[in-house]
């Protein structure tokens, strides 16, 4: 990673250390959330051909340490401290451990029940995985605003920049979001939700340059043309025999999500869903992927 944001992550975790004075504890709660997901990712490597495309179960563990300041009833700052581990049936080189720091302050210019929520957030997250070539720096600022429709119905909308800086080249990404939800509560412990988004940025994909019988893969071609960043895919080359490249380009990303969430106290839940990515290049609408990611979780917090 590089000293910039190095500095970046360590300021926002200085700005969290404060958390442990016992005068502001006297004022603010602590909270802890847990979160347990297994999950199954159809495109791994978010690789085009088919030959390429590596299916994955993962399962991911986090926690969050949170301390909540009170400022009044129309605003609230939160600090996190985060931690996340990762784990993968087949691809153990993309496994990770994460740790980080989060902050997000939350505002409501009048006090009711249909009046908007704001609220702004800034992560920084450090994110070490077995190939090091892939260990970045991810710092992301967020912003959305939330209102309640009507009693059921709950709209977000929201934009993001998020830059991750790697310790390799196709792994250093930036791009920018924008996404609206859309909650619809079923019952009292019921709440489907939908989200979709639109990501204009940088993305990275792995493919085959050579087959196993040190044949060329040359359909690879295209990829390449559009490709600002190469370099060899040290996970892929781990796992696979024949030669395997990682790119960075510039594309366009849709995202479309639907969930369950089922609440069954005000300490956890369990929530179910289904997301799928549909990524094109800028300079080649021929160069793309296709990605689907099923997820089930239990959320807690004590």
């Amino acid at each position: 990673m590089s000293g910039q944001n190095k500095w970046l992550l360590t300021l926002l975790l200085l700005t969290l250390a404060p958390m442990a004075m016992p005068l502001w504890a006297e004022e603010s709660s602590w909270s802890v959330d847990l979160d347990v997901t297994g999950g199954y990712d159809d495109n791994v490597g978010r690789s085009q051909f088919r030959r390429d495309i590596v299916g994955e179960y993962i399962g991911n563990l986090g926690a969050a340490v949170n301390y909540d300041f009170d400022l009044g009833a129309t605003q609230a700052l939160t600090a996190r401290v985060l931690f996340e581990s990762e784990h993968h049936a087949v691809m153990k080189p993309l496994e990770r451990v994460s740790a980080g720091g989060e902050l997000v302050y939350r505002w409501q210019g009048e006090f009711g029940f249909f009046e908007p929520f704001y609220q702004l957030t800034l992560r920084g997250q450090d994110d070490n995985i077995d190939v090091d070539q892939r260990d970045s720096t991810v710092v992301t600022l967020q912003a959305q605003r939330t209102q309640r429709l009507t009693d059921r119905w709950t709209y977000l909308v929201g934009l993001e920049r998020k830059v991750a800086d790697s310790d390799g080249s196709v792994f250093d990404l930036a791009s920018s979001r924008v996404f609206g939800n859309l909650d619809y509560r079923i019952d009292a412990d019921w709440i489907s939700y939908g989200t979709l988004s639109y990501i204009d940025g940088q993305i990275s994909s792995t493919a085959q340059n050579r087959f196993c019988n040190d044949l060329p893969a040359t359909d690879i071609y295209p990829l390449v043309a559009v490709s600002d960043q190469i370099e060899p895919d040290q996970a892929f080359a781990d796992m696979f025999c024949g030669s395997w490249l990682a790119y960075r380009l510039d594309a366009h990303t849709i995202t479309a999500t639907l969930g369950l969430n089922r609440s069954f106290a005000d300490t956890y839940s369990f929530d179910l869903s289904v997301m799928t990515i549909r990524s094109e290049a800028k300079d080649d609408s021929a160069v793309e992927y296709d990605r689907q990611i099923v997820r089930a979780s239990i959320l807690m917090r004590f």
